[in-house]
């Protein structure tokens, strides 16, 4: 039961990476770049948050990937 917690959390957060990857493609963005540009700006935001708002808000998303283009 131990490791099947651990299981579940790490396979959401590689489902929330995937997602964020995903509407990253839209923009020609690199995860690993995108990632570096929020810690950069100091902003701080979970990758669940932003797999929620890339794919139910996609509009919000593109911009905060816009924000970190600055």
């Amino acid at each position: 039961a131990f490791t099947g917690r651990k299981d579940r959390k790490a396979s959401f957060r590689r489902l929330w990476i995937q997602r964020i990857n995903a509407a990253l493609k839209e923009s020609a963005t690199k995860y690993s770049d995108f990632i570096k540009a929020l810690k950069d700006k100091n902003i701080i935001i979970d990758r669940k948050i932003m797999a929620e708002m890339a794919t139910a808000h996609p509009q919000i998303f593109a911009k905060l990937v816009e924000i970190t283009h600055q």
